[in-house]
């Protein structure tokens, strides 16, 4: 975690504070000066290298102007507003610009207000120093930027003009807010702390500033314009009966204790002084409008992208522990699945041993069987042996020397379902049988069909074996009737008988 250091300049020199849970702790002083220039470089030299420094100016050299610009928005505005601070503050690079909201009428033009530390050199020397130790500025702030965003009684929901009184060590700071914004704010520098001196003095500074503001026209001349006075209850007591209030003007009293409970500042108010609740705030704050360049934060824009770079590589390494805490917990008990594995096949082989011991004794060895069966798988795979088949064709044929032999298709057939592989050791086969008779045998028609029968007779003779006549040399339509010879066809054609024969059973090879 980053080590706050707060910075306090005014004319008189430079205050080291150090921000803690709510505290603001007083650290050192540096007198302006090269002598005191010369400290501050061996303050930066002995803080801690995570520190970050915020520095509140509270300075008379500064200045306020009040613009409408046109409603813009992106790189337009941007350049726009870099513009207007140039010729506004010329000189100075510690300017910024405040956004008011914009009008309710017109072209809803936006309201600006523009400030800017008038005097550089006073701050040239502190910064030099905390450029040659590459200290981290984060910011730049002013009393009046900081009190633009406080609560009551500065940023009131009350709409009306008034002007705030704060007390700090460069002299009597005074804050004007109309419509509960900042517009005006005016540092009037006193080294006397006397209450008789301080009360001569608020009301001589508070009709200054009443004056300025009505010729500027921030405020009608003839009306009453409120005061505020920031102070602690012991101060409060003693300017009550000794501050006169100027014409036109009417004083109230805010509580600086009360404030500072309100913000969360656990230091104790001993005075009236509001430094430490303006420091406490602007860490409080955060972002907002601020007057450092981008030069006076170059080594606070190094720190942020080593803490970004240094927060990437935490959160790579917090990823790659939690994947590797996750392979470890999947590792771990994909090991116990193994083991559990591992006893159960242990278990399982234990049983089938125990089984096969309680088995009656085999014939043979398992080995043996095991190659009888793989025999016998081979034969079932084997292709069927026709030489059987086709020698009971061959007979059917011997039998009947009319017919002659064309042609034989022979296919094997899958096994018929429901036989047990061991009634159909091979595949069944099946042949396709074309024959022809000679073609006077024409003249008897009769003949022809029963010599057809005869050949069917005889093939089915041999168990095992089916036949069916798929072509016969008559036609035996029922329109028509046999004839003889006379009755035979034109051309040339013989009778041609077709079989298809089908074995049932496995042949032997």
């Amino acid at each position: 975690m980053s080590a706050l250091r707060l910075l306090y300049l005014e004319a008189g020199g430079l205050t080291a504070y150090a921000w803690q849970a709510g505290e603001v702790l007083p650290l050192a002083r540096f007198a302006t000066g090269e002598e005191g220039a010369g400290q501050f470089a061996q303050f930066l030299a002995s803080q801690p290298r995570n520190a970050v420094y915020r520095l509140l100016v509270d300075l008379v050299e500064e200045n306020y102007f009040f613009e409408t610009l046109p409603a813009v928005r992106g790189a337009d505005r941007s350049a726009m507003l870099a513009r207007k601070r140039n010729q506004h503050f010329f000189g100075t690079p510690f300017a910024t610009e405040l956004s008011l909201g914009r009008e309710t009428d017109g072209r809803r033009d936006e309201r600006f207000l523009f400030t800017g530390i008038t005097r550089p050199g006073a701050l040239e020397p502190w910064l030099d120093a905390m450029a040659r130790h590459e200290a981290p500025l984060a910011s730049i702030h002013t009393l009046p930027t900081l009190a633009d965003g406080m609560p009551a009684p500065f940023s009131a929901k009350d709409p009306s003009p008034r002007l705030i009184v704060v007390l700090t060590p460069a002299g009597i700071r005074q804050i004007f807010f109309d419509k509960g914004r900042l517009r005006f704010s005016r540092l009037a520098p006193r080294s006397d702390a006397e209450t008789g001196t301080l009360a001569l003095a608020l009301a001589e500074e508070t009709a200054r500033t009443q004056a300025y503001l009505s010729s500027q026209r921030l405020f009608p001349r003839h009306e009453t314009l409120p005061v505020v006075i920031l102070a602690h209850p012991d101060l409060q007591r003693a300017l009550t009966t000794l501050l006169d209030a100027p014409p036109q003007t009417a004083l109230s009293f805010a509580d600086i204790t009360t404030l500072a409970r309100q913000l969360g500042l656990r230091s104790p108010c001993a005075d009236s002084r509001a430094t430490p609740l303006f420091l406490h705030w602007m860490v409080r704050r955060g972002v907002g409008p601020q007057f450092a360049p981008k030069s006076a934060r170059h080594f606070h824009f190094l720190r942020q992208i080593r803490m970004a770079a240094l927060g990437l590589g935490s959160a790579c390494f917090l990823g790659c522990a939690v994947v590797a805490a996750k392979l470890w917990v999947d590792a771990f008990a994909l090991d116990q699945e193994i083991d559990r594995l591992t006893l159960e096949t242990r278990s399982d082989a234990a049983r089938y041993a125990a089984l096969i011991a309680g088995l009656p004794p085999m014939p043979g060895s398992l080995d043996t069987l095991q190659g009888i069966m793989a025999r016998v798988d081979g034969l079932a795979a084997a292709p069927p042996n026709l030489r059987e088949a086709l020698a009971v064709l061959a007979a059917a044929l011997d039998a009947t020397p009319d017919l002659t032999l064309d042609a034989v298709e022979w296919r094997s057939l899958p096994s018929p379902a429901g036989l047990a592989p061991a009634t159909t050791p091979r595949p069944f086969a099946e042949l396709t049988v074309q024959s022809h008779f000679p073609a006077e045998a024409w003249g008897d028609r009769r003949a022809l069909l029963r010599e057809s029968e005869r050949v069917l007779q005889l093939l089915q003779q041999t168990p095992g074996v089916t036949a069916e006549i798929t072509r016969l040399p008559v036609d035996l339509a029922s329109d028509r009737t046999l004839r003889g010879a006379a009755d035979a066809p034109a051309t040339a054609a013989v009778p041609r008988l077709e079989l298809r024969v089908m074995f049932a059973k496995a042949l032997p090879a």
